[in-house]
């Protein structure tokens, strides 16, 4: 698992790579903007029903957030398996 740290610079690195204030993505994710600069800081863990939130918006896996093998080239999360399955 990875530092709160270290989860806090993947949560920046990805808002940041889909060109998203703190605010804009706070508002995206139904949180309030301080509570995504604590994260985006180290100084917590995003609460589970959160991490639900953060995999929808990122489209990656929780654990790619979660794990130190970090996100895979290529990741595809749950979310976006279940929108293509076949019926």
């Amino acid at each position: 698992m990875v530092t709160e740290m270290e989860l806090g610079h993947r949560i920046r690195d990805l808002r940041k790579k889909k060109g998203l204030s703190q605010l804009s993505f706070a508002a995206d994710i139904d949180a309030p903007q301080s509570t995504v600069a604590l994260w985006e800081t180290g100084r917590c863990y995003p609460r589970l029903e959160s991490l639900g939130r953060l995999e929808k918006a990122f489209d990656v896996p929780v654990s790619a957030l979660l794990l130190e093998s970090g996100i895979p080239k290529g990741a595809v999360s749950y979310t976006h398996l279940r929108a293509h399955r076949r019926s």
